[in-house]
């Protein structure tokens, strides 16, 4: 039962971890759209 738990929280963490990562890359695709209007 515990290992389960454990398990999960890996899980969780892994799934968060990945959701952040993907909304940083989001947060840098518009920077350097913006940097690219900016610069034109």
């Amino acid at each position: 039962m515990e290992n389960r738990k454990k398990k999960l929280k890996y899980f969780y963490m892994f799934d968060i971890y990945k959701r952040s990562n993907e909304l940083l890359e989001a947060i840098n695709w518009k920077s350097k759209r913006l940097n690219i209007f900016v610069t034109d």
